[in-house]
């Protein structure tokens, strides 16, 4: 047995060491091509040559902020900390060029582009109340006119003190670039009526001319030419110069163009490389004239490494905390470098975690956390359970300490099931299964002591992902006959290789799966547009009949009947509502499934709809389009353990779709946000039904798919329906069950 287990912990320390070393082709150019290949189906890791494939815990290579080169000099930390300087450059030379400081900070991201963000920020934000805003910003069908209003009105400040920080490494990430458009857009507006001109119409003059920019007869232009003024179409090679030409019936100068730019743009750090052939935002600055023309206004440019993925960045959204409140940068880094040297070594809290996960066959964790960190514990269950999708897994579940009453008889008596605790809730150890992590008291820490409890935080918790993630890769090979002595990363055609790569947890192959089914049905209807002017509404229209009559679709046998549009009684819509999640509750619990509710709604609405659900008992709520790019790669990977409710709620009045400009797809030209969110919903759908069907077979790739149109009645509706329908479940009825 000894000896077992020393193997085991030999063949641990040796694939870890294996994903910690760069990688080398040895020439061979098509084998490193594959290595960036990572997506569905694909047989690489999404890394570059000379670059290990675990970016947060490498020593070696070209990328992350750990590294060494072969002389020892940390390369890594070199990048971090000159980012960080980069960004406090540029948050004090905006301020002197305003002469007042930017007070309200907005980040566009998704998934790992948004969570850890949001997560840092929230904290934060609690002693900071007086001092301005951060926050993320992700959410499709939001109005950012509105809601950005009011922070400028409670903050008591002007447009030109807001900075945004678009995340995407290649900028056109399409919900990303989308909200960056909204945001743009609303921003040219209003610096624009700051300057007397009519601001409304100077937004859409700019969008319509990167529109025309961009596209010619319908077709996008190639990634290196966007965003290249032509001067045999426009007599100008300057973007700016083409806006004024476009903006003279507005009474515009030059020189009020430019300047409008220069604040709206100067205020503008992008988390993007800047390579024109890699990035739309670093071409859209270079290769439209902006350069030269915005001169010291120009934004600001800091690099993301391609083997960090988006659930593992904290130290990347970090820094833009680091640099705002002037903290100590190389402090915070020391103190996460000196807690990955112990995940390295197995002796850290995060191994601990994951040891215990891994040898008490965990299969449910509840993350208690205070109600300040929901976030961050969102950040950390899209870190473990978009990492953590193989054989073996586990499910992750961020519970927010005032919540924990409602959730608590899941885990009681169950060992198989583990509260990892860093709240003030008191759990007994007798009746739960209880990890307890010995948090400080956050509200009595100042800015720099808050990113240091951090900096503790992100490595406890990554390495506890790490952990698991490193041994079930073991397990499943040494399943296969293989042993890590058997596995060269630098060979993707390896038959040992390919079992690692096809349970790598740094990959999550399962994403964007149903992105391909939204592509198409995009592009298709664009065709249809452009022969058949109007589709694209006629198509919203559908949706929204669909919406209206409650129109149900699901694959579980007996539930496949649609809600009947003639069901026009109030009463019997919400009996039909409520019995429709009895069944579905009582089919997942008989099955050992976990019924999941994940649910299209934006802002308020969906946080306070989640946390009615989740004060019912309802275990986990999800919302897209959010966990679409987070948790729900585990469901995808794992659907037999899930049984996920997806519900789209339209908007009868819907935001107006904004031209397609070179950042997001041109597929997305003129679609309403609100209509995106819809398809996503469709697709979350129909890549589990039908997609992961076809490879798993129907009756493991079970959901339901409801729209109902977005209004207070129909959130009410749900509410009380799911109420009612907890009460039926708590205390059983004579009623006929369908299953």
């Amino acid at each position: 047995m000894k000896n077992k287990i020393k193997s085991e912990e030999n063949q641990i320390n040796n694939i870890a060491k294996k994903l910690n070393t760069a990688l080398n082709s040895h020439g061979d150019a098509e084998m490193a091509k594959r290595f960036l290949m990572a997506g569905y189906k694909q047989d690489g890791y999404g890394v570059p040559e000379s670059s290990a494939i675990n970016g947060s815990f490498a020593f070696e290579g070209e990328q992350g902020y750990y590294v060494e080169d072969s002389n020892g000099k940390q390369i890594g930390k070199k990048v971090f900390l000159e980012t960080v300087r980069k960004m406090e450059e540029f948050f004090k030379r905006r301020a002197k060029r305003l002469d007042k400081p930017i007070k309200y900070i907005v980040k566009t991201g998704i998934g790992g582009q948004h969570t850890p963000f949001q997560g840092i920020s929230d904290v934060f934000q609690v002693i900071n109340v007086e001092t301005g805003k951060i926050s993320g910003e992700y959410e499709l069908g939001k109005d950012f006119e509105v809601s950005m209003a009011q922070v400028v009105r409670g903050l008591n400040i002007n447009w030109d003190q807001i900075a945004v920080i678009p995340s995407s490494k290649s900028g056109s990430t399409d919900e990303t670039m989308m909200v960056f458009v909204e945001i743009f857009y609303v921003l040219l507006k209003h610096q624009a009526i700051k300057d007397g001109i009519n601001g409304e119409q100077f937004a859409v003059i700019v969008l319509d001319a990167l529109h025309e920019v961009n596209f010619i007869d319908g077709k996008e232009q190639p990634g290196n030419d966007l965003f290249k003024v032509d001067m045999g179409r426009f007599k100008t090679d300057s973007l700016v110069t083409l806006i004024f030409n476009k903006a003279k019936t507005l009474g515009v100068s030059r020189e009020q163009v430019k300047n409008i730019f220069a604040k709206v743009l100067g205020n503008m750090f992008f988390e993007t490389t800047d390579r024109i052939e890699e990035s739309r935002l670093s071409a859209f600055i270079h290769n439209s004239g902006l350069d030269k023309d915005l001169g010291d206004d120009v934004p600001g440019f800091g690099a993301m490494f391609d083997n960090v993925g988006g659930r593992w960045t904290g130290d990347l959204h970090m820094m833009v905390f680091l640099a705002y409140y002037g903290l100590d940068t190389e402090k915070y880094w020391k103190i996460r470098k000196t807690g990955i040297v112990k995940v390295r070594e197995g002796t850290h809290t995060g191994n601990k975690i994951g040891n215990k996960i891994l040898d008490e066959g965990i299969t449910d964790i509840a993350l208690v956390i205070p109600d300040e960190f929901f976030w961050f514990g969102k950040s950390i269950e899209q870190n473990f359970n978009e990492s953590i999708w193989q054989n073996g897994f586990s499910n992750l579940v961020a519970v927010s300490g005032s919540q924990w009453d409602a959730q608590k008889k899941h885990y009681a008596n169950n060992p198989k099931r583990l509260i990892i605790n860093m709240s003030n809730a008191r759990i007994p150890a007798n009746s739960f299964n209880v990890f307890k992590i010995d948090a400080p008291d956050f509200s009595k820490l100042d800015n720099q002591g808050l990113a240091e409890a951090f900096a503790e935080l992100f490595t406890t918790f990554y390495g506890m992902t790490n952990t698991v993630g490193i041994s079930l890769i073991v397990r499943v090979l040494n399943q296969a006959g293989y042993t890590t002595d058997d596995v060269n990363l630098n060979d993707v055609d390896n038959p040992a290789t390919k079992i690692v790569q096809q349970n790598l947890y740094l990959r999550q192959p399962y994403v964007e799966l149903g992105k391909s089914l939204l592509e198409k049905r995009l592009k298709d209807l664009q065709e249809k547009e452009a022969s058949n002017p109007g589709a694209i509404e006629a198509e919203f229209e559908r949706i929204k009949q669909l919406a209206r009559v409650r129109k149900l679709e699901t694959n579980i046998k007996g539930l496949d009947a649609p809600f009947p549009s003639m069901l026009q009684n109030e009463h019997d819509l919400f009996c039909n509502i409520r019995d429709i999640i009895c069944k579905a509750s009582e089919f997942a619990k008989a099955n050992e499934r976990k019924f999941v509710p994940f649910i299209y709604l934006e802002g308020d609405k969906f946080y306070n709809l989640r946390d009615y659900l989740i004060s019912l008992g309802i275990e986990w709520v999800m919302q897209g389009t959010g966990d679409q790019h987070i948790s729900y790669q585990q469901v995808l990977a794992q659907p037999q353990k899930y049984l996920p409710f997806i519900i789209s709620f339209v908007s009868e009045k819907p935001l107006s779709g904004r031209p397609a400009v070179g950042f997001a797809k041109g597929y997305l030209d003129n679609i309403s946000p609100h209509m995106v969110r819809d398809f996503f919903a469709e697709a979350s759908y129909r890549a589990l039904t039908e997609l992961r069907a076809s490879e798993l077979g129907k009756d493991n790739c079970l959901g339901l798919f409801l729209r109902m149109i977005d209004s207070n009645k129909n959130i009410d509706m749900l509410k009380q329906a799911a109420k009612q329908a907890a009460a039926n479940l708590a205390q059983p009825q004579d009623y006929q069950g369908i299953f």
